[in-house]
């Protein structure tokens, strides 16, 4: 009983975490006039991915890597054809083609790194974690640069979000946000490998589905807010930023503190499809320019069907 309590106890703190952290980031950024895209594309994104980021930290500590790989690869997965698809479920998503054209081609990017470095490395080391960490430096550049220079306003939503009363209180705030991501993601890897050893699952699993769904509550809750309030592009913008951040952050982060080694059958089949599934999002966008609720549909049955196989794959 007590692995139950820990993962759910490690939702809980890590969903309390990240809201605590999400509202003294938009905080800081309205008070010191960061303009509106970057806050949507980097700091929500950051934000709401402070939680895979303390998990992939906390795996890396404990000694199982493959919980740090795994809920990264998971968590981009569930974002996107879970997550995204249900925020086009409540409201079509339409985009700029010209405006996302670069985020989606920095998502491709983030996935066929990690699509080589499994392959031909094997592992992330600390070098490559340094580069991981640069690519990522370099993408806030060019998105406040981008920002800067473009008169664009498709972050509303975030105006939703209550915020802290002074830049002061924020930083409070993100310290003790801080604590309790720390606090909740040390609880989810623990009873995450205890419940991988009890029934004789991998870490790499467990990582892929229970723990990539937890830690993608944050994305889940602003995802499903925009959607319900009429700005369903909202969703588009925090998940491309998710998805690079959990790649370059999370694992270069991880790798930084200990070398990372990627398990082989993310390499075979994992990380193969999320590189997959990541084109099909980019030509589906530049192609018709939005989510409908058909594609939607179409994204969640793809989720269903990743579920099942990863299941029967262990289990057979």
């Amino acid at each position: 009983m007590k692995p139950y309590l820990l993962i759910l106890g490690g939702f809980a703190t890590l969903y309390i975490g990240g809201e605590l952290f999400m509202k003294g980031a938009v905080t800081i950024s309205k008070r010191l006039r960061i303009p509106p895209l970057l806050i949507g594309l980097t700091i929500a994104s950051l934000a709401t991915s402070m939680p895979e980021i303390m998990v992939g930290i906390s795996s890396s500590l404990e000694g199982v890597p493959d919980l740090a790989v795994g809920s990264v690869v998971g968590t981009n997965i569930v974002n996107v054809f879970l997550i995204l698809a249900l925020a086009a479920l409540i409201m079509p998503i339409v985009v700029d083609r010209v405006a996302i054209r670069q985020n989606l081609i920095m998502m491709i990017i983030a996935s066929t790194a990690l699509f080589f470095v499994g392959v031909l490395a094997g592992q992330i080391d600390r070098f490559i974690g340094a580069l991981f960490l640069i690519a990522l430096v370099g993408y806030y550049l060019y998105s406040y640069y981008h920002a800067l220079n473009k008169d664009e306003h498709p972050e509303e939503v975030l105006d939703d979000i209550k915020d802290f009363s002074s830049i002061g209180l924020a930083l409070l705030f993100i310290f003790f946000a801080v604590i309790a991501l720390f606090l909740g993601s040390d609880w989810l890897v623990i009873g995450a490998s205890s419940i991988a050893t009890q029934f004789g699952l991998t870490e790499a699993v467990i990582g892929l589905t229970i723990v990539a769904f937890g830690t993608s509550l944050p994305e889940l809750t602003l995802c499903v807010i925009g959607a319900l309030r009429g700005h369903s592009e909202i969703a588009f913008g925090n998940i491309v930023g998710s998805h690079i951040i959990n790649i370059f952050a999370v694992l270069g982060i991880a790798s930084m503190i200990k070398p990372i080694p990627i398990n082989p059958s993310l390499t075979r089949f994992d990380i193969p499809l999320l590189l997959f599934l990541t084109l099909v999002l980019a030509v589906v966008l530049e192609w018709r320019g939005k989510l409908n609720r058909t594609t939607a549909v179409v994204f969640l049955l793809i989720y269903i069907s990743y579920i099942i196989v990863t299941y029967t794959g262990v289990l057979s």
